[in-house]
């Protein structure tokens, strides 16, 4: 398994884990994180632009599912 280097990591340096959770969460987009405010900005530009604006905000939040699938895996590991 890939993640299995992340195995157990939380005892080994709590910090450095808790301060690279909190970066994954940022990578998945909640709130309270930079990732939210990047998805937020990119989602009004796409909005005052006049693109197409289904297809783009159905794949925004495909692409966050997917990453949120992963990046939770990594972080039950710790």
């Amino acid at each position: 398994n890939k993640h299995n280097c992340f195995r157990g990591y939380f005892y080994k340096n709590p910090i450095f884990a808790t301060c690279f959770g909190i970066c994954i969460l940022s990578f998945i987009g909640l709130p309270i994180t930079g990732g939210f405010v990047a998805k937020i900005y990119l989602i009004a530009g796409i909005l005052n632009s006049g693109f197409i604006v289904l297809p783009l905000l159905v794949a925004l939040f495909g692409l966050m599912v997917l990453s949120c699938v992963f990046y939770i895996k990594i972080l039950k590991n710790m």
